[in-house]
């Protein structure tokens, strides 16, 4: 049979039934992803800003920076003294996003050029943002008041039929003067400032060729502008630079003679304004190596005159986040910087940022087809092998009843006739044709068949226990990680105000627990709002920082005493105001934790967090025995958040907690190594008399992985040690939480499923 006989009489229709199947079961599995990102994911609202619109070229946003050079400079979070506002402590990068523009539809802002004032504090900025109405590049403007911690939306000062970017904006005679992008109109043109900063008109036409990010820089008495040119090819990859330089800036523009003074090579395309830095230029340029718009380079110009040109590359010093795509703002790619030099002579520069590839959302497409599509045909395969080759086994087994011989008559028991053989010959074939388990279904119970069951008995009961406690626990954990983290939707920070800011992890944790540690730093240091972490070392040789998988600060500061106290001691070097106290044995998911924090930055005297209690009566305590989770959400009250899971002011709760007022609680508590997390809560109950002192909020997910470890953190008879702690403290500060109880609130999220006393409520 030739090939297309066969492909008409029975191929052919096998191969399309296997296609379209193939696509039903891939239509299916996508259904079944949807259905599960919707019901694993869900969440509330995240912020009080709306969403900016999705746009597959990405979502750029800008962040501020600050140094004593363009050579060093510092996101504005980690600047010296700290920039704080009333919603941000510290204000924390990105600053400006297309949440922030109210007069068209944004889906990102990029591009930004600043202009400081001399008054040292008005900084105005003028950026691209991609309208969504016809997804083409206008100009915008903000202002900030405030040296670049907030900047507030002045609007769209320019717009044009084409699509424009790179507003590089300068001044000249008394007059300030904007060139942006618009190589689509075929030409480069200035435009002037009619009425500073929002309104702008056509001066002149600078060059008739379609220049691509024309920056500007005056030296040696000639202005000197380096630019990419869209009628070069390469100039598409970033890979094209061209010079031209003119006596005046509205004067003839010339090419220089060795154009283009680079080709093919990464770090030609503009990143930003050249700068004179120690009477030298430096010029910024983009690296689109690995994606549009990887990085920022810097380059040392060497020779630039009429004839010759060179430069050299030199460190940007740029400290690059390690957490990751999809989670910090500039994470994957910056690609532009505008630095400027203010009057104090520090250093001041706006830098956009992205936290997903160029082309991002066909990539998560393209990703999920490559999972989905393979598992939809292996699916198909088999479905169509077992259809067509199912009469196999069947066949087999008629083949080898008839070459299973007849058992001699020798062996037939006295009085046994044919036919009740033929009935036992049925029974086998039903259970099995092993002679060994003939043998263990029939005869009495012997030695070996006790000896048997106790060896499977001590498998179940100890070598399986020991297995999974010495081999598995790390996937465990591995895998409770991998579900948090990609079925809980995008771990984006909040803004509130318009404003982010940064938290800092405190942990407490010692050398029995290194397992759980490895894995909490590893997940929480990869969460947006998360700034560093420092682990309370109470006991045992500390691990090595340098060994652990952070992508944030980490700092191990080992305690001289092992006491409960130690994760409220004041400590100088803690860089936020926030501070979120965890175990070690808590995984939640960053979004959960982002939750947190935006609640709490609204109340920050609060204690805000995860685990609700309630204690009832005269003297309050607490009524339940076990499963006191359960028993509070059926109340429907609180008046306790457990420290071990809470966002806490560390400039007004350790202060507190230190305070001579507080001296016999901390030794109570290093007494019974117990109760520091309900003395927290009867301090502060205490000092926020008449105010509300504590506040929950309701998690998505939460995991207790402490199972996995056999050791405490606190120790002794758990409940009725700390029965007994609540009357104490309650005797301390005089009952403050007497007839003091907040209703429950579950941020839209419903009340969680409890299950009995030993299971505990589920968070999944």
């Amino acid at each position: 049979m030739n090939f297309s006989s066969l492909l008409s009489t029975r191929a052919l229709p096998t191969i399309i039934s296997v296609v379209l199947l193939c696509a039903c079961i891939y239509g299916f599995l996508e259904i079944l992803a949807a259905m599960g990102v919707w019901l694993l994911a869900q969440k509330p609202a995240q912020g009080e800003h709306p969403r900016c619109l999705p746009d597959n070229e990405g979502t750029w946003a800008i962040g501020m920076f600050m140094g004593k050079s363009p050579f060093s400079l510092q996101p504005i979070e980690l600047v010296k003294p700290r920039v704080n506002t009333p919603s941000a402590w510290p204000v924390a990068n990105p600053v400006y996003t297309c949440a922030h523009v109210t007069d068209v539809p944004s889906t990102f802002v990029a591009d930004p050029f600043l202009w400081p004032m001399p008054d040292g504090k008005t900084i105005h900025m003028f950026y691209e943002t991609k309208t969504h109405r016809n997804m083409q590049g206008d100009i915008g403007a903000a202002v900030s008041k405030d040296g670049g911690a907030t900047f507030q939306h002045v609007g769209v000062v320019l717009d044009e039929p084409w699509h424009l970017s790179y507003p590089f904006v300068l001044e000249e005679g008394g007059q300030m003067y904007m060139i942006p992008e618009g190589s689509k109109s075929g030409q480069l043109r200035l435009y002037r400032a009619q009425s500073f900063p929002t309104k702008w008109i056509l001066d002149q036409v600078l060059i008739e060729e379609p220049i691509i990010d024309a920056s500007l820089v005056k030296w040696g008495g000639k202005w000197w502008m380096f630019a990419s040119n869209r009628n070069v090819k390469t100039s598409k990859g970033c890979r094209e630079l061209e010079i031209w330089y003119s006596d005046s800036l509205k004067g003839t523009w010339k090419p220089h003679p060795m154009n283009p003074v680079k080709q093919r090579v990464q770090g030609a395309r503009c990143a930003g304004r050249p700068v004179v830095y120690r009477n030298q230029v430096y010029r910024f340029a983009q690296d689109c190596g690995y994606t549009y718009g990887h990085k920022v380079r810097a380059f040392q110009v060497g020779v630039l005159n009429t004839t010759h040109f060179m430069e050299r590359e030199v460190p940007l010093n740029f400290q690059e986040s390690k957490q990751g795509e999809g989670v910090a703002w500039n994470g994957v790619r910056y690609h532009h910087m505008d630095a400027h030099q203010l009057p104090s002579g520090n250093w001041i520069a706006a830098m956009d940022g992205d936290k997903y590839v160029s082309d991002y959302l066909t990539w998560d497409y393209v990703r999920r087809l490559a999972v989905l599509l393979p598992l939809a045909g292996a699916i198909a395969a088999v479905a169509t092998t077992i259809y067509l080759f199912g009469g196999l086994s069947a066949t087999l087994g008629a083949v080898g009843r008839s070459l299973r011989p007849a058992p001699p008559a020798s062996l037939h028991r006295d009085g046994e006739s044919s036919k009740s053989m033929s009935k036992r010959s049925a029974v086998w074939s039903s259970v099995g044709s092993s002679p060994l388990l003939r043998r263990r279904l029939v005869g009495p119970v012997t030695v070996q068949h006790c000896v048997l069951a106790l060896g499977l008995l001590v498998l179940l009961v100890w070598v399986l226990p020991w297995f999974i406690w010495n081999f598995c626990r790390m996937p465990i954990l591995s895998a409770i990680m991998y579900y948090v983290r990609h079925w809980s939707g995008p771990p984006d920070a909040i803004a509130v105000d318009g404003q982010f800011s940064k938290l800092s992890i405190m942990v407490m944790s010692y050398e029995a627990r290194t397992v759980t540690l490895q894995a909490f730093v590893k997940h929480y240091s990869r969460c947006a709002s998360v700034g560093e972490i420092i682990v309370v070392w109470n006991k045992g040789t500390p691990p090595d920082p340098a060994r652990m998988d952070s992508a944030v600060p980490l700092r191990i500061r080992v305690e001289a005493k092992n006491s409960m106290n130690n994760r409220f001691r004041p400590d100088p070097e803690i860089l936020n105001r926030a501070v979120l106290m965890l175990d070690d044995d808590i995984i939640m998911p960053c979004s959960d934790v982002e939750r947190g924090f935006a609640k709490w930055r609204h109340h920050p005297e609060r204690i805000t967090g995860y685990y609700a209690r309630i204690l009832e009566g005269p003297i309050p305590q607490y009524l339940c025995i076990h499963g006191c989770e359960k028993y509070t959400f059926d109340l429907g009250l609180y008046n306790i958040i457990l420290a071990g899971a809470s966002f806490l002011d560390r400039e007004l709760v350790f202060e507190a907690y230190y305070s001579e007022e507080n001296t016999a609680g901390r030794e109570y508590v290093d007494q019974v190594f117990n109760c520091d997390d309900l003395l927290l809560n009867y301090l502060m109950a205490h000092r926020l008399k008449g105010a509300q002192y504590v506040q929950y909020v309701r998690p998505t997910k939460r995991f207790d992985v402490g199972k996995l470890t056999s050791k405490r953190l606190s120790t002794g008879n758990f409940g009725p040690v700390r029965h007994r702690c609540t009357q104490d403290f309650a005797k301390m500060f005089g009952n403050p939480l007497k007839d003091r109880a907040y209703p429950l609130e579950y941020d839209g999220l419903g009340k969680p499923t409890c299950g009995p006393s030993w299971l505990g409520c589920l968070f999944v």
